[in-house]
């Protein structure tokens, strides 16, 4: 049976990495607006809000190969690729109701813009795999709780059909979906896992394994891309450090001040 995970790791960071990239830059509406005139009456002074952390702060707290278990090594390959690949979204379904598993929880293209981005990848092997995404962005801390806000899982989507998107070609196949457990890092933490089992049958199946958490305005995404029943473990532990640095991060952004 031949392997489709690289393929598949490289098309699936797409959506983190391209909708950060498309989505930069701020909002001109709020650009536009004239600022408010302050009030001459002494009112209390509002509870401080964190900063959103810059490019330049994410990409210092973004994993690094030193933070991974042993037997890992870095995949430049999966975020140079994925540039130029479809934007927002992992794949496609025609079932609406199952499209936000495949956009990867912060992915549709009317949603929140991201301020600042970073991403990288890993692997155990280069052509077979298994692969590790890490994808760290910044927002504005109201926008950061509405995208990570629990919401109940959609119904209908234990299994759907879809595609996996690139630019090599859209691959169909049938996505199976189920609700991980949430990781115990960071706030509004979750996880999902997506198998998807090709049409050509000469295709071995894959696993994806994503993990989001929120760390004040900042955004952590965690994917992990494995043939069927992976070993999860550098995925937990990943997730878990990734998180651990975008918190060091922002309270050294405070201290900063």
């Amino acid at each position: 049976m031949r392997t489709n995970l690289r393929r598949a790791a490289v098309a699936a960071l797409a959506s983190s990495c391209l909708l950060f990239a498309a989505a930069c830059g701020g909002s001109a509406e709020a650009e536009d607006k004239p600022a408010a005139k302050k009030s001459e009456s002494a009112k209390p002074k509002p509870t401080p809000v964190a900063e959103p952390l810059t490019k330049a702060q994410l990409e210092e707290a973004l994993l690094e190969l030193k933070d991974m278990p042993a037997g890992w090594s870095a995949f430049k390959a999966m975020t140079e690729e994925s540039v130029g690949v479809n934007d927002f979204f992992m794949g496609n379904t025609d079932k609406a109701e199952c499209q936000p598993l495949l956009d990867q929880v912060i992915g549709a293209e009317d949603g929140p813009k991201a301020q600042a981005y970073a991403v990288t990848g890993f692997a155990k092997d280069e052509e077979n795999g298994p692969y590790l995404a890490v994808a760290v962005a910044s927002y504005s801390a109201e926008d950061a709780k509405d995208l990570t806000a629990k919401k109940p899982s959609p119904k209908g989507c234990d299994s759907f059909k879809g595609e996996v998107v690139s630019d090599e070609g859209d691959e169909p196949a049938t996505f199976r979906y189920k609700e991980l457990p949430a990781p115990a890092v960071g706030t509004d933490a979750r996880a999902q896992r997506l198998t998807a089992k090709w049409d050509d049958n000469e295709l071995q199946p894959v696993q994806y394994d994503l993990a989001v958490a929120r760390v004040e305005g900042a955004i952590v995404l965690v994917q992990a891309t494995a043939p069927f029943d992976a070993d999860d473990s550098s995925f937990h532990a990943a997730f878990k450090k990734a998180v651990e640095k975008v918190e060091a991060a922002a309270k050294a952004a405070k201290t900063a001040k």
